[in-house]
C-alpha cells in the first residue's frame, strides 16, 4: 500500500468542507427559528405600544389608566416568558443536531488505533 500524503490531504479537506457545510446548515436552521422568535417578541412589543397609546385617549381617569397599564404589562410579560421558553426549547432541540455533528467529525478526524500485528511475547 502506497503512502500518498496528497491523497490524505485531499480526503481530509473534503471531509472538513463537508463538515463545515453541515455545521452551516445546522446554524442557519437554528438562527432562522430564533430570528422568528425575535420577530414575534418585536411584534408583541409594537402591539403593546399601540395598545398603550390607544389607552391614553380612552381612559377617564388616572386609576383607570394605571389599571389598563398593569393589565397590558401582565399580558406582555406572559408573551415574553412564552417566547423565551419557546426559544429555550428550540435551542434544546438543536442539541442533538450539534451532538451528531460533533460525533461525525470525531469519527472522521480521530483515527482509530490500528490493530497491532505483533504478537505478544510468551
Amino acid at each position: 500500500m502506497e503512502n500518498n500524503p496528497f491523497g490524505k490531504f485531499e480526503t481530509a479537506s473534503k471531509v472538513a468542507a463537508d463538515s463545515a457545510k453541515e455545521l452551516e446548515s445546522i446554524n442557519t436552521k437554528l438562527l432562522e427559528k430564533l430570528t422568528q422568535k425575535n420577530m414575534d417578541l418585536f411584534n408583541s412589543t409594537m402591539d403593546l405600544n399601540n395598545k398603550l397609546i390607544s389607552t391614553l385617549g380612552n381612559v377617564k381617569g388616572v386609576q383607570e389608566l394605571v389599571t389598563e397599564q398593569l393589565q397590558l404589562s401582565t399580558e406582555y410579560n406572559g408573551k415574553v416568558m412564552a417566547t423565551l421558553q419557546e426559544a429555550g426549547e428550540i435551542i434544546g432541540a438543536s442539541q442533538s443536531d450539534y451532538q451528531s455533528w460533533i460525533e461525525s467529525g470525531l469519527k472522521a478526524f480521530v483515527p482509530t488505533a490500528p490493530k497491532s500485528s505483533r504478537k505478544k511475547a510468551a
